[in-house]
């Protein structure tokens, strides 16, 4: 859950504030990476000031752009998922503590599975239109990382996982339906 973490972190924390955590890279106006909070220049430097929802046009849109909101969110949820996965780990867990975790889990994940959605169908759509515009445009290693189908599969998988077997051991151990188990009350 630390890795998880961790790797959503780094994907907050991209262009500008780090200039080598990039979605997209393309060649117009001598190379531009765009990032989380905004695009950088590569031959200057010069960067646009963060902000949540940028615009580059006509390919990138601020609408498109604010639903990076995501990742963020996501990156919160899974902090406070991995706090609340705390009292499960050293045993001082009640039930309303494990209702508590998995409502996090739950939550992060598909805020998560979200963000992971609108940044393959944003980015892919913005390099098509700077192909179509006549320049080069190619995925950054966010969006390389993320669409390794192994990387996507442990991220989205690993939650589910600390789920079943931290809130329901005796389940696992009993063979018991899932479907079964009423998390309302």
């Amino acid at each position: 859950m630390f890795t998880v973490l961790l790797f959503q972190l780094l994907i907050t924390f991209s262009v500008p504030a780090a200039s080598s955590l990039y979605f997209l890279s393309t060649s117009q106006a001598g190379g531009v990476r765009f990032g989380m909070w905004g695009w950088c220049l590569r031959e200057d430097g010069v960067c646009l000031q963060p902000q949540l929802g940028y615009t580059w046009e006509p390919q990138i849109s601020v609408s498109i752009t604010g639903a990076l909101v995501f990742f963020p969110i996501g990156t919160i949820l899974t902090f406070f998922t991995l706090v609340s996965l705390v009292p499960i780990l050293i045993g001082w867990a009640s039930e309303k503590a494990k209702r508590v975790f998995f409502a996090f889990v739950i939550s992060s994940f598909l805020a998560s599975l979200v963000a992971f959605i609108f940044m393959i169908a944003m980015w892919n759509v913005a390099r098509l239109r700077f192909h179509r515009a006549g320049f080069e445009a190619n995925f950054g290693p966010l969006v390389r990382d993320l669409m390794d189908l192994k990387n996507v599969l442990a991220y989205q998988s690993l939650p589910a996982a600390l789920v079943i077997s931290s809130c329901y051991p005796d389940a696992i151990r009993s063979g018991v339906d899932f479907s079964s188990f009423d998390i309302s009350s």
